[in-house]
């Protein structure tokens, strides 16, 4: 939970799996409680969290009933705000890995931190480039392969 602080997610939803095994309401309501306790410890909003109780091999297996609370798993999901991203400040990469390629270069993979990334953009790699040696420009992987941009919080390759 700490780890998704740090990577910027605030919103879940929670799916309690396997609730066909369990004949007892109150044993689902205490993992419940149980649940939005410890997301409320670790300082998310617990009591604001949706909770979907469920079965995932009953819905594959074509129960009705099942099927329903994934699809309300499903609404829950599309109810989440999508995240503001900051596409209006400068280009600002979160470096992941960096891959040297023989006679090619170099390649750089991560998430674009803030701003936009296109196809042939110049991106200025601080303390990798040689003195006098040209920026490093965004391929064609850069981007995801439907859109010739790379908006914030999107993975790229430069």
């Amino acid at each position: 939970m700490r780890l998704t602080r740090r990577i910027g997610v605030h919103r879940f939803v929670v799916f309690l799996d396997a609730c066909d095994l369990v004949n007892d309401g109150e044993r689902l309501d205490r993992v419940e409680t149980e649940v939005r306790a410890l997301l409320s410890a670790h300082g998310l909003l617990g009591d604001g969290i949706p909770v979907v109780r469920g079965s995932a091999d009953k819905a594959v297996e074509g129960d009705p009933d099942w099927e329903a609370k994934i699809a309300e798993l499903a609404e829950a999901l599309d109810a989440v705000p999508e995240p503001v991203r900051a596409v209006d400040r400068p280009f600002l990469p979160a470096v992941e890995e960096v891959y040297a390629i023989p006679d090619r270069g170099t390649a750089i993979t991560g998430r674009c931190g803030r701003g936009v990334i296109r196809v042939g953009d110049e991106v200025e790699l601080v303390g990798i480039r040689k003195p006098g040696s040209s920026p490093a420009r965004a391929s064609r992987r850069a981007v995801p392969s439907s859109t010739r941009d790379g908006p914030a919080s999107t993975s790229a390759c430069w």
